[in-house]
């Protein structure tokens, strides 16, 4: 914990407290966007993400990915090898 507090610019009590149950304060977001390189909006977007995400299934499993390709941070190698990977499977089940 206490690394990913150095790395998001907080204590590692903090870092428990979230883990906890406690949400984070609005320096700690600030801090958090920072360090992940993401814009706050989309920080407090994805806490507030419904959990839909979590159910099982063909469509448990699309939201799930749908719900991860929000937190990448996208650049144009990231995309295009994720986009590879999504075309295989497609081949893959094309023959099925």
């Amino acid at each position: 914990m206490s690394e990913a507090g150095q790395r998001f610019g907080v204590s590692h009590t903090t870092i428990k407290r979230w883990l906890e149950g406690t949400s984070p304060t609005l320096e700690n977001m600030q801090a958090v966007a920072k360090a992940a390189h993401i814009d706050i909006e989309d920080l407090v977007a994805a806490i507030n993400r419904p959990q839909a995400a979590e159910g099982a299934g063909e469509d448990g499993a699309k939201a799930r990915i749908r719900g991860l390709v929000n937190d990448v941070r996208w650049t144009p190698e990231r995309e295009i090898s994720v986009r590879r990977i999504m075309e295989g499977f497609i081949d893959i089940d094309k023959q099925d």
